[in-house]
This record gives structure tokens, sequence and C-alpha cells, in this order.
């Protein structure tokens, strides 16, 4: 596996903006134990988030917004995908106090973050895997510890390539396959790994009609706790009614993966116009129990 573009994180601290009445998303929050085997993780695509020109119209509001969601979901690691702006993202790490973070820099102006929560966790190492079929957006990996307690943990944060033709699907199936290759060259990745991000497909049959889903290759080696989401339709990931955002789990992990969660009923209710003003994707939360 080449593994290149190490990434460097920035830490600012700062105010957290009042968050939203707890009840309006009483039922999407984790609850989270203190003690250390405990994790809550989730993956949010921010539809070109803070780029001037696409995704919401208005940047301050969509800012306001996202930092008042993630405040409420109050989760230990988060993937982010589409950042388009830098300073966007610094700007959510200065007003969520206890968060690290980091984000890719590759061409593409699409970027993908992700936020850990620094009085749990620490960051050992992020690189980006080149050389898949990744629509410009090679997926970002970390490998990160736990300041007092479990092994460390890989995660890998992807953005795959979107589209309902046969050849987006071969696509995402060419990414699927390179990358399950990538990670099964490290020593026991599979074991103790997260992958999640926009799949931008389903891990039951694919949105491209006739077809299986294309991530058969990750599905057999790593637990899916969100595929869940896919028989039922209020829990769509995206504004399109689609499941399209996933966690997957390794197999050292998956047992504890004990909860799955979309969160667009109630982001819906508390934003009528949250696909304008917000995102046209959910986040999406697991919560599990390490071994």
């Amino acid at each position: 596996m080449t593994l290149g573009g190490a990434l460097v994180a920035l830490l600012i601290p700062a105010c957290l903006e009042p968050p939203i009445e707890p009840a309006e998303l009483a039922r999407a929050q984790v609850q989270r134990s203190e003690a250390t085997s405990t994790l809550t993780i989730a993956t949010w695509n921010l539809a070109w988030f803070g780029d001037p020109e696409r995704g919401p119209s208005d940047d301050a509001l969509q800012l306001e917004r996202v930092v008042t969601i993630l405040g409420q979901l109050d989760a230990d690691l988060i993937a982010l995908q589409e950042v388009a702006s830098p300073d966007a993202f610094a700007e959510v790490r200065t007003r969520l106090p206890g968060y690290g973070g980091v984000l890719s820099d590759h061409a593409w102006p699409q970027q993908l973050g992700l936020l850990y929560r620094s009085e749990r966790l620490r960051l050992l190492e992020v690189q980006s895997i080149e050389g898949l079929d990744d629509a410009g957006r090679p997926p970002l990996w970390l490998r990160v510890g736990q300041q007092r307690g479990f092994e460390p943990i890989e995660v890998v944060v992807l953005h795959a390539k979107a589209g309902t033709l046969e050849a987006d699907w071969r696509a995402r199936n060419r990414l699927a396959g390179g990358l399950h290759d990538a990670l099964a060259g490290r020593s026991d990745a599979a074991g103790r790994s997260i992958i999640l991000g926009d799949f931008n497909d389903q891990l039951g049959a694919s949105l491209v009609e006739g077809f299986d889903s294309p991530y058969a290759a990750l599905i057999a080696s790593w637990s899916a706790p969100t595929a869940v989401l896919e028989s039922s339709p209020v829990d769509a990931t995206s504004v399109w009614g689609a499941v399209l955002d996933h966690v997957l789990v390794g197999k050292d992990l998956g047992d504890g993966a004990a909860s799955a969660d979309a969160l667009g009923d109630r982001l819906l209710w508390s934003y009528p116009d949250y696909a304008e003003t917000v995102s046209d994707h959910f986040p999406v939360v697991v919560g599990m129990e390490l071994p």
C-alpha cells in the first residue's frame, strides 16, 4: 500500500455556540458512559461546506447550523466530507472546544476531515491512501489511540464517486477492491479498523438497477452496523431518500457496534429548510463498546 501526503492538525480553542434544544435530537443521541470502552462515531457529508458558489447559498448560516448540530451529537470521532473551505473547517474547530482535527489537502476542492475528542483520543498518524479510483478524493487514513485505554484503531474516511450509471458503480467497486487490498497489506488492519464516510451507494442492492452493492469486498471483511438503515425509509441518510453514508467496523470491533442512527427526521423537524441551508446528507451515528 502506498500511503502519502502527511497532514497537520491545528488545535484552536474557543467557545461553543448554544446547542439546539435537547428534545429536538433526543433520539439521535447515543448515550456515552464514562467508561473508556465506549465510543461514539459519526459521519456527515457537508455539501460543499464553505464554498461561496456551490452548496447552500448562505455560508454563514450553514456554518452556524453545522456547529450547532455537531455540538449536539457530542461524538468522539466525526468524519466529514465535502469540506470546501479550510477556513470554515478551522472555524468549526474554534467553536467546538475539546476537539482536535485534521483536513486533507488534495487537489479536488472537496476535502475530507476528521474531528476527535482530544480528552479521550490522540492522533498517532495521518496520511492519504493514494492510487485508488477515488474520484480525486483519496481516502484519509488515520491511526488513533485513547489517552487511557484501548489499543490504537485505524480509521479510514472516504467519499466515493457519485452517480447511478454502470460506470459509476464500477468506479465504486474498484475503490472498494483497492481499499480492501491496501488495508489487507497492513498487520491486522481489518481487525481494529473503522471505515466511514459517503459511500454514494448502499450495502445491500446497489442504487444502480440490476447490480449488487459495489462494496462486497469490504462487507466480506468488515461488519456493517449501518446496513440496517436500508430497511427503513425513515432512516435515509440523504434528502433523496437513499442510504448513502455508512460505517464499517473491523472484525475485532464489530460485536461492540450496538446501534446505528440516521438523523433525517429530527433535523427536518428542527430545520424545514435543511436541504437548502445545511446539506443534502444527514449525519449518521454509531455507538459501540470497544473490546
